[in-house]
């Protein structure tokens, strides 16, 4: 079911023929691609969810791919939005700053195709793994509060609800009735 699930990749780069180049090369090995041109697009299209990993260049006009990121990956801490580098500037510093401020890899230009994709399917099996997880955290906690036959909530709940509910009685003063 999730192997049929085509991946959605963004990419995000101001020069016009290198955005092109990579979409290409992305949908070529059957990827959905949107292409953005600068950081500030990146954070609003981020914010709307739906997509499975970024490709974000490091070096543009108006918000560059580091402050992008950063951006990006501190309004998003709920969900694991996987994010690429991809910058001309390939020095030690550079790298160390980019998986500092949250980036999950780092490529410099100009990049080898197959060691592109290679890192980013690795990144996208990286997010499958967990989206799963996440979403089994959330069946397990579903289950740790309602009766797997009627889908009601259990006891368990109800004795949690009726202890934050005479907290809060006892916190404001109010009165509490439990039937």
């Amino acid at each position: 079911n999730d192997m049929a699930k085509v991946s959605r990749v963004l990419v995000v780069e101001d020069d016009a023929s290198a955005r092109a180049h990579v979409a290409d090369m992305l949908e070529r090995h059957g990827m959905e691609v949107e292409q953005l041109e600068d950081g500030q697009q990146a954070i609003e299209r981020a914010g709307h969810g739906g997509i499975d990993l970024i490709l974000l260049d490091a070096v543009m006009p108006r918000l560059g791919g580091f402050e992008a990121c950063r951006i990006i990956k501190a309004t998003t801490p709920e969900a694991f939005l996987p994010i690429i580098l991809v910058t001309v500037r390939n020095d030690t510093s550079s790298r160390v700053e980019g998986l500092r401020i949250g980036a999950d890899d780092y490529v410099g230009k100009p990049f080898d195709e197959r060691e592109l994709m290679a890192r980013v399917n690795a990144l996208l099996r990286v997010k499958r793994m967990h989206d799963e997880l996440a979403e089994a955290k959330q069946r397990l906690e579903d289950l740790a509060i309602h009766d797997e036959l009627t889908g009601l909530h259990n006891f368990r709940y109800l004795r949690s609800r009726v202890q934050e509910e005479f907290k809060r009685a006892q916190r404001y003063d109010d009165p509490l009735t439990c039937v």
